[in-house]
């Protein structure tokens, strides 16, 4: 879902390969995020044997992260965003083997520190140019909101109902590539 970016007001009639390049690259990184923390969800709930190699895969995402942020923001930036979004990627993996573990109790202590950690996500993201730390943690939130409701959904063999969440989550994805992306490229909200 690709919106016409606002350019301080203006909408802009074109725009440079790079510009639809690093686009096309952050909802692609988004995506990738959502495809895969929904395959490290299933095949732990299953127990298949693949389970260590799509978690190995899902915790290499906030390096291909650190690899483009890197480019606009330098190599510290990146490095602190590369950390957040690790320690993000990495309670998700905790909480989904609570849940598959049936262990409410730690379900809900990681969901807490999922949650605090979108909020420390957002207050960094935040503070930069073009980037609001609210629409951060409402996108995040959302998130984390699917991704439970969709791990429920899995575990109850409401299969139908998972698939629907499984495509809001793709959604929300493309959207947040897309704010990144407007926030990279300087443009006004």
């Amino acid at each position: 879902m690709i919106h016409k970016f606002q350019d301080i007001g203006q909408q802009r009639e074109c725009y440079t390969f790079q510009e639809i390049n690093i686009l096309k690259n952050m909802i692609t990184l988004w995506t990738n995020y959502a495809m895969w923390t929904r395959s490290l969800l299933i095949s732990t709930v299953l127990n298949l044997p693949e389970s260590q190699v799509i978690r190995n895969r899902v915790y290499d995402l906030p390096a291909e992260f650190y690899s483009i942020l890197r480019v606009f923001y330098g190599d510290s930036i990146a490095q602190q965003f590369f950390n957040y979004f690790q320690r993000y990627i990495i309670i998700q993996a905790n909480l989904i083997n609570a849940l598959s573990s049936n262990d409410q109790d730690t379900a809900n202590i990681h969901t807490q520190e999922l949650y605090q950690n979108a909020d420390e996500i957002a207050a960094f993201l935040g503070q930069f140019p073009y980037w609001d730390e609210s629409q951060w943690k409402q996108y995040l939130y959302q998130d984390i909101n699917m991704y439970l409701e969709e791990a429920r959904a899995f575990m109850t063999g409401e299969y139908e109902r998972e698939i629907g969440i499984y495509d809001r989550i793709l959604i929300n994805a493309g959207n947040i590539g897309e704010y990144m992306t407007r926030g990279i490229l300087g443009f006004a909200r």
